[in-house]
């Protein structure tokens, strides 16, 4: 499975064998994403941070939240079980991704 950067406002994935498409998800605009864990971390152009999971039949997001209030267009990072993420304006939001 392959998951495409959405800067075209659509987050698809793709079977790395054949290229065939197996879902696109456009509701959530342009910005940068992660894998880690068999799930997809996106940071929204908005400021919305988004856990899905990595799964190649369809979308499933497990949770979301607006984390900044700027634009960003900018890689989250995540690390020690910390989500960081930041505009571009040099806000910077660190979420606790442990879940436990």
């Amino acid at each position: 499975m392959v998951i495409r950067d959405w800067s075209s406002d659509v987050c698809s994935s793709d079977l790395f064998a054949t290229g065939a498409v197996k879902w696109r998800e456009r509701r959530l605009g342009r910005g940068a994403l992660m894998l880690a864990d068999r799930k997809i971390i996106l940071l929204a152009e908005a400021g919305d941070l988004v856990i899905a999971a990595a799964a190649p039949a369809r979308f499933e997001k497990i949770a979301s939240a607006r984390l900044l209030s700027s634009r960003s267009w900018v890689m989250p990072v995540l690390s020690n079980a910390k989500i960081y993420c930041r505009s571009n304006k040099g806000q910077v939001v660190c979420v606790d991704a442990a879940g436990g």
